[in-house]
């Protein structure tokens, strides 16, 4: 897990953002960090999952989001709070998050979380996830539909033209379905 971290955090370092100077550091230190632990055979970050199992809605986000929750893959990014030294790094997997927070967050926050640990882990257990991952989500969502409403005609009516030739029902049409039921 912490080696898939570390690679997908790498390929962030070119992308615009908002990071601080202050945060840049502590994101490169994260990543000499993990490296150091990858060689090391070992693993000293609390990596936390999110799994998305059972019926959508998931953990009373709104049915939209249902789509990318289960068939979104990458989302890799490190995001910093109000204390520049505190972060949230994540990355999607089909139908799961994987997280790290750093020291300095709310207990709240934390207890929300569960941790990804050798041996069994019951995911039909994992009764909520934090807000800070809540409001990722719900970010990731926002910029997804501001990037459909910038398509241009042309690219929108070749994704049309590609739906219409499948006539298998598969589960990327049923994860669309679910993005568009109204909560009960």
């Amino acid at each position: 897990m912490l080696s898939i971290f570390w690679r997908a955090l790498i390929t962030t370092d070119d992308r615009s953002n908002d990071r601080t100077a202050e945060d840049n550091i502590v994101l490169k230190n994260f990543l000499i960090e993990a490296k150091e632990q990858i060689l090391a055979e070992q693993c000293m970050f609390q990596i936390c999952i999110a799994p998305f199992i059972g019926g959508a809605p998931y953990y009373d986000l709104p049915s939209g989001v249902t789509y990318n929750l289960e068939r979104g893959c990458g989302s890799q990014d490190a995001r910093f709070g109000d204390n520049p030294h505190r972060y949230f790094i994540a990355f999607k997997l089909p139908f799961m998050y994987f997280y790290i927070f750093s020291d300095g967050w709310h207990a709240s926050e934390i207890r929300k979380s569960t941790y990804f640990r050798a041996g069994n882990l019951r995911l039909d257990t994992i009764k909520d996830i934090p807000n800070t991952l809540k409001t990722y989500i719900l970010d990731l969502q926002h910029q997804f539909n501001a990037s459909k409403r910038m398509m241009n005609i042309r690219s929108m009516q070749q994704i049309i033209n590609d739906v219409e030739k499948n006539k298998n029902i598969t589960g990327s049409d049923k994860s669309m379905l679910r993005s568009k039921k109204k909560k009960q």
